[in-house]
This record gives structure tokens, C-alpha cells and sequence, in this order.
């Protein structure tokens, strides 16, 4: 019996370490030998930079945290035969020290101090070619890299930091890889020359001035998806300016089931935000007639740029509304009446005050009237601003 027992557990021990030598035996990876050939050949390209680099190596991959240019870091030499020797057109390698390379970390071809003196890493360069390796591009990494006219990476990329291309004022064209969710905020701030971009559906969000200065960016198609709109200065200029012939009666409708409206020009002199429109992008130029603007209570956020000198009278944000952002009405010397509901929990008005100086040399044009509930979040705001004491007229209702 004893013996009989002993073979059976003998049997059992064999059978579970075949079981977990057949688990934890990794499964063997290769390249296809048309990779291989284009990882070669990647790498030889990239040769003459290899040393270019300052990185951190972990167990399975590189992150890059700095470009050094040799021809930039001998300032003198750099200065004295202006820049002639300094890399124009770099290739980033897929792989250093065998590792892949996958990070491109904050700030890597952007700002740094050398000395006393503000530069940018990458202030020579005019194109950059990032290896399907990388995955992500940090924060500001391209920042005021004012020659980089262009960038290509794969659609392995996964995440584009903060910033990433501020500045890049001769960037011209970017396709956004698909899968990335969020264009973040001061992406493409100030990238005047930015003319062509593809937004991939699965972008939802858009950060604040991440389009600030774009105003070559005109047909640019805003994704299905997108519900979240930070600023004014997330939508591109050129394409905010673009928007001539209206898809949703006054409306231009985008987002996921048309959530989110802009306005840009109107035949009609009473405007009503639509229903089922959750964010609203008003933008108005001098030739509008536009006298009133209802925004229903179905409307959870106003992003409000009133430019120019519009013969606008009145703005109601019904009972709903809680969120006020970028509202400025800049120079409407007829604007008289603006009603603010209860529901609003979130208000930037800094640039009423700014408008009212301009026009008047006070503080607040005499003919405009804020109507509030007393005691609700906008009469707390204007207590706290002290818009009373400085000239604005205010009215509980």
C-alpha cells in the first residue's frame, strides 16, 4: 500500500513540474526577416547620431532625456560659422545598447539653460524621425524647436505629453496616431505654420490653447468622439474662421452626438442654442447682427469669445447652465442686459473689466446690467471682484 502510494505521488509531482515548466517557458518571439531587414536598416541610418544622446537604459527599454548637438554645444564654434555644422535632419535610433528606445522624455529637444543663455536643443533642426519603437513623447519635448518643419512617427505612439510642439512655428503637417484619447493642453500652441493635421476618432478631449495660434489649420475635421473642449483656444483659429456654411441651423455641430456646437456667422438676429447640445463655442465676428443669445438650460458649459464690435444686446443663460469659461464680451459697446442663473457653479469673466476700460476709461459701461440670484455662486463672484463698488450695475431678480 505504502509503495503503491508513493509511485502515485511520485506521478503527481512529475505531472504538475510538466505543467509548470510548459507555463512558464516563455514563448519564443521573432522577427519576420522583412523586420529585421527594416530595423537594419533603421539602425544605419541612425548611426551618425548615435552618440547624440543622453538616455536612461532600464531592464527592457531606453527612455532619451536629451539631444546633444555637438556643432550647438561648442557655443563659440556654433556662433562662429552659424550653425552650418549642426544637425538638420536627425533619425533617432530604434534600439541603443540592444534596448528598444521608447520615451521620449520631457523637454528633450526642447528649452534648456546653457549658461546664462536660453536655448533649445533642437533650435537646428528642420526634421526629426522618431523609430516605431517609441511609445510615448513627453511634455514640451519639441518645445521652440522653430525650424522643425517635420516630425514623422508610427501610430505606436501612445501618449503626446503637455506642449509637446510649442512653438514649432514652421511645423507644417501631423497625423495624430490613432488611439490617442487626449490632444493636451499648449500641443500645438503657437505652431502658426501648421496647415494640415488628422485627429483620429478616439481623440475625446482637448486641453486648454492647445490650438492657440494655429491659423493656418482650416480644414481640419473635428473628431465624432470628442466631448470635452478646455478653452475658446482649443479649437484651431483658421478653422474656427473657416466656418462659413453652418451644418446645424446657426450651429456648426461636432462631438459625440453633436454635443458640442460652434458659432460663427448668423443671418438671424435672435440666436437659441439647439437642444441636446451639452458644450457651446460661441465666436463672433464685426459684420454679426446677432442682437440676443439664448443659451438653454440643457447647456452645461459656455466657452464664449465675442470679438469685434457686434450690435449684440443681450445674453440669457437659463436655469441649467453651470459652467462659464473664457466668457470675455470684448468691446460690445451695445450689449446692455446679461441674465446669470442659479445653476452656475464655475465662472472666468476676467476680461469684462478689461473691455469696459478700453471702450469707456472705467471700470464698467453704465448701460450694462448683470442680473443675478441673490446669494447664488455669480452674486458671491461679484461681491468677491468687488464689481459693485467699481461701477457695475447689478440687479436681483
Amino acid at each position: 500500500m505504502k509503495k503503491s502510494l508513493l509511485v502515485i505521488l511520485a506521478a503527481l509531482l512529475l505531472l504538475l513540474c510538466s505543467c509548470s515548466d510548459s507555463t512558464e517557458e516563455p514563448e519564443e518571439t521573432t522577427m519576420s526577416p522583412e523586420e529585421l531587414a527594416k530595423i537594419d536598416e533603421w539602425q544605419a541610418r541612425a548611426e551618425p547620431f548615435m552618440d547624440m544622446f543622453e538616455y536612461v537604459a532600464f531592464p527592457d527599454h531606453v527612455e532619451i532625456e536629451a539631444f546633444i548637438d555637438p556643432a550647438m554645444d561648442n557655443w563659440y564654434e556654433y556662433i562662429n560659422t552659424q550653425g552650418k555644422s549642426a544637425v538638420k535632419e536627425l533619425v533617432v535610433p530604434a534600439y541603443i545598447d540592444g534596448l528598444p528606445v521608447s520615451v521620449i522624455r520631457e523637454g528633450t529637444f526642447g528649452e534648456y539653460y546653457h549658461g546664462a543663455s536660453l536655448r533649445s536643443r533642437g533650435e537646428c533642426l528642420v526634421k526629426v524621425e522618431l523609430p516605431p519603437t517609441v511609445t510615448e513623447i513627453g511634455d514640451y519635448a519639441f518645445k521652440r524647436c522653430l525650424r522643425l518643419a517635420y516630425i514623422e512617427f508610427s501610430d505606436n505612439v501612445r501618449e503626446i505629453g503637455e506642449g509637446a510642439f510649442y512653438k514649432c512655428e514652421k511645423l507644417r503637417r501631423l497625423k495624430i496616431p490613432d488611439g490617442i484619447t487626449e490632444i493636451k493642453e499648449n500641443t500645438f500652441y503657437q505652431c502658426i505654420s501648421l496647415s494640415e493635421l488628422i485627429i483620429p476618432d478616439s481623440v475625446t478631449a482637448i486641453g486648454a490653447h492647445a490650438f492657440y495660434g494655429t491659423r493656418e489649420l482650416v480644414d481640419v475635421v473635428l473628431p465624432p468622439n470628442l466631448t470635452t473642449i478646455a478653452d475658446f483656444y482649443s479649437i484651431p483659429t483658421g478653422f474656427m474662421q473657416s466656418l462659413k456654411g453652418l451644418e446645424c441651423g446657426d450651429f456648426y455641430c461636432a462631438g459625440k452626438d453633436n454635443s458640442i456646437a460652434l458659432r460663427c456667422y448668423s443671418t438671424q438676429k435672435h440666436v437659441t442654442v439647439p437642444a441636446g447640445i451639452e458644450t457651446v463655442v460661441m465666436w463672433f465676428e464685426n459684420n454679426d447682427i446677432v442682437e440676443t443669445i439664448t443659451i438653454p438650460g440643457s447647456v452645461r458649459r459656455v466657452i464664449n469669445h465675442i470679438d469685434g464690435k457686434p450690435n449684440l444686446k443681450k445674453v440669457v443663460f437659463e436655469e441649467g447652465v453651470e459652467e462659464l469659461r473664457s466668457c470675455w464680451f470684448n468691446a460690445v459697446p451695445n450689449l446692455t442686459e446679461v441674465y446669470f442663473p442659479e445653476s452656475i457653479r464655475s465662472s472666468v469673466m476676467s476680461v469684462w473689466e478689461t473691455m469696459s476700460e478700453m471702450k469707456y476709461g472705467t471700470d464698467f459701461n453704465e448701460a450694462l446690467t448683470f442680473y443675478v440670484k441673490k446669494g447664488s455662486y455669480m452674486d458671491e463672484y461679484f461681491r468677491e471682484n468687488n464689481y459693485k463698488e467699481r461701477g457695475a450695475n447689478i440687479v436681483y431678480y
